[in-house]
């Protein structure tokens, strides 16, 4: 827990630095906000994961674009906290977008293409048990 811990502050020192010095809109704040909120998320905190993670996809949206490659592992870890929160829906919409950027951008073998359909299997499970 204190490597998590020490992790956490080095990645909120970054995101401060980042924001401070070339704006909260670009693409260096997005990737710490992205780590954090996954962080946030293995420390069982999906409500804080989910803020960063949504922080780092409007980020992406506005610098990148909508299909933007890069919001393929945010989109992946939005769908996960949803999932942990119960939002199987909104799970299955981010994880979803996921993929049609991965067909559209990364192709079948990339490893983000890879992990999107794993979770969209684990998605699916999860609406097959919750019926």
């Amino acid at each position: 827990r204190g490597d998590l811990d020490e992790a956490r502050a080095y990645l909120e020192r970054a995101i401060e630095i980042f924001t401070r010095r070339i704006g909260a809109d670009n693409f260096l704040t997005a990737y710490p906000l992205g780590s954090l909120g996954r962080l946030f998320y293995d420390l069982g905190q999906p409500a804080r994961a989910r803020e960063c993670l949504e922080q780092a996809r409007a980020i992406w949206e506005r610098v990148g674009g909508e299909n933007h490659p890069e919001l393929v592992p945010v989109l992946g870890d939005l769908a996960l906290v949803c999932l942990a929160q119960g939002a199987r829906r909104e799970a299955r919409i981010y994880i979803e977008r996921a993929l049609r950027i991965c067909h559209e951008k990364l192709g079948p073998r990339h490893p983000d293409t890879v992990r999107s359909v794993k979770l969209l299997d684990e998605v699916l499970g999860a609406d097959n048990v919750a019926e």
